[in-house]
């Protein structure tokens, strides 16, 4: 999990050293100040690994000696020892150095140019095969340091410089070098002179001293920033939470300066955490030895439990490139398989047409129709083909017009040989995807339908449900679809979809494989409904003419023989209209009664 974020080495002097109590600002050297004791803020890497800040503190302690030397050499012959001859003769060694020093960035120079541009190993010059990826980042980035010090434009006067520094830096990239190393090189002899004054006499002196032990306010920070650890664990270039840290990084800083302590970022949260992450992700193999050092250094600065080592997260990259390498090889797999399928069809029909002139026999179609693409499917745990969740319409040969002839099985059912049999007939060219939930259908795709061509039923289910059925529909245009019965549903709604696939069974004279049926009544029954709706309105308006007549000088019915006496100049849909309203009357006098007694009782 490489980083190539820039701004990651920009962040606020609490995180310009991760875990460093006692960083210094951001751009300078990350050494410890006079008398200050500092824990190794280098990168942890696995076993084997060498650490990218070995070169880096040689070539610090050779220019200390060689100013050293050089300081000897400009005090007076009369101060000196007459034996101290070496002293005598640094400023000649001084200028050997530096012509040795120039030849060998010209030298490197030189091979880095005359590499071609996507050249990376030979630009960084390494070897292109390593035992494992840890050990390849590891040479990497060694590459990138020791030469980039040698060719940056910052160090190397040549015309050239430039473009050799940026042909290192691509090479980098392209392999995985972190943004970390770039920003060393850029840091290389940045001198710190409160470490020149160190008594200790090495700046490695006292690396295994425990840092102050935190005040209770920043052990209640610590707190704050521990669901931000636990966030930086999953991102670690998440701006957001640096953003955060940040924050409590300088609450810290004032606090320290407030009760003027020389260094101000002491008991900061530095940089060294993410690095922890950063190794532990590109070194899974390390990764026991990753937790033990953490957890190491967490107790030696007493930082909170809960920022334990989080494996789970860290592997999440890791796996999520495997997981990528599998999908690609199972693509290129698939492709192959294609080709060779297409190649040996290819060979099959040159080898039967045979001689010119000689009639060849017809061959035969295939028994399937269409398949669910792609055929094969891949367990997601063992990344092995399988064929248990492919399902089939097969069309069956031999039946006859006006019988079913399609059936709708899985792979499971009919067995791996039947399965491998059905993909070798038919070719993928014309192989049609089922999958409804591939494809968006709506109310628009009744544009055009024709008719219910064919249905399927997978087999197994209760005739009490509904069983899995595939519908294949017609259009006018000559093409067909393959929704299911939930689809067909959604098209032409529950109660008329329902209706049409029973309309289709009805009519082909097959068997209806489950019990329970359509809610609204058929298309033939609906007119004798109708019809008889019809006569009972008739009857029941010449009842009530009837009636009207001879009681229409009473007052009480004159209202509803003026009614009932217009029903003779009404058509059958008026007289059934008038029924409706009379039934609605005679409801609202119910009603009225009703009201009534209920207030006689309440009177």
């Amino acid at each position: 999990m490489s980083s190539t974020d820039p701004s990651i080495d920009t962040l606020s002097a609490s995180l310009a050293s991760q875990w460093n109590p006692h960083a210094t600002k951001p751009g300078t050297n990350d050494k410890p100040r006079s008398g200050k004791a500092a824990p190794h803020t280098s990168l942890l890497t696995p076993e084997g690994t060498p650490e990218v800040d070995d070169g880096r503190i040689e070539a610090d302690k050779r220019q200390q000696a060689e100013q050293q030397a050089a300081e000897a050499a400009r005090k007076s012959p009369e101060s000196q020892h007459p034996d101290n001859k070496e002293l005598q003769s640094s400023t000649t060694t001084d200028d050997d150095g530096t012509d040795n020093e120039a030849a060998k960035q010209a030298e490197i120079l030189k091979e880095v140019l005359c590499c071609g541009h996507d050249e990376y190993h030979k630009i960084l010059g390494i070897k292109e095969d390593y035992d494992s990826a840890t050990e390849e980042m590891a040479a990497v980035e060694r590459a990138v340091y020791s030469r980039g010090i040698e060719v940056h434009p910052k160090y190397n006067k040549d015309e050239n410089a430039e473009k050799a520094w940026n042909m290192i830096r691509t090479a980098g990239d392209e392999l995985g070098c972190r943004e970390d190393v770039y920003q060393e090189v850029l840091d290389f002899g940045d001198k710190n002179t409160d470490a020149l004054d160190d008594d200790s006499g090495s700046e490695m002196d006292g690396l295994e001293m425990e840092s102050p032990k935190p005040t209770k306010i920043v052990l209640g920070w610590y707190e704050e920033a521990t669901p931000l650890m636990d966030q930086l664990q999953q991102n670690p270039k998440s701006f957001s939470v640096r953003k955060k840290l940040d924050a409590i990084n300088d609450k810290i800083k004032k606090k320290n300066e407030d009760e003027e302590q020389k260094d101000t970022s002491g008991s900061s949260i530095t940089r060294q955490f993410r690095n922890f992450i950063k190794t532990s992700a590109q070194a899974l193999d390390g990764a026991k030895r990753v937790e033990k050092e953490l957890n190491e250094y967490l107790n030696k600065n007493h930082y909170p439990g809960a920022w334990t080592f989080k494996q789970d997260l860290l592997m999440q990259e890791a796996v999520k490139e495997k997981t990528e390498e599998a999908k690609q090889r199972m693509k290129n797999d698939m492709e192959e398989e294609r080709n060779r399928r297409i190649a040996e069809r290819n060979r099959k029909k040159a080898a039967e047409k045979g001689a010119t002139g000689t009639e060849q026999p017809k061959k035969s179609s295939p028994a399937m129709s269409i398949d669910w693409r792609p055929g094969l499917t891949t367990n997601k745990v063992t990344q092995q083909k399988s064929m248990d969740q492919c399902f089939f319409l097969i069309e069956k040969k031999g039946k006859t017009k006006g019988e079913n002839s399609m059936v709708f099985e899985d792979a499971e059912t009919i067995g791996p040989k039947a399965t491998e049999g059905y993909l070798k007939q038919l070719p993928e060219s014309e192989r049609v995807d089922i999958r409804t939930e591939k494809y968006e259908y709506s109310t628009a795709d009744k544009m055009g339908f024709v008719e219910i061509d064919d249905i399927a039923v997978k087999p197994g289910y209760s005739s009490r449900v509904y069983p899995a059925i595939c519908i294949r529909v017609k259009y006018d245009n000559g093409l067909y679809k393959y929704p299911n019965r939930t689809v067909f549903r959604k098209i032409w709604g529950s109660a008329r979809a329902d209706r049409m696939i029973e309309d289709f069974y009805n009519d082909k004279g097959l068997t209806i494989p489950w019990e329970k049926r359509a809610k609204r009544p058929r298309a033939g029954e609906s007119v004798k409904i109708v019809e008889s709706v019809e006569e009972t309105a008739s009857a029941r308006a010449t009842e009530r003419l009837r009636r009207g007549r001879t009681t229409s000088r009473s007052p009480e019915r004159r209202r509803s023989s003026s009614v009932s006496s217009s029903a003779s100049f009404l058509s059958d849909e008026g007289l059934e209209r008038l029924g409706g309203i009379e039934d609605r009357m005679d409801k609202f006098e119910k009603m009225f009664e009703n009201l009534s007694n209920k207030l006689d009782k309440l009177r």
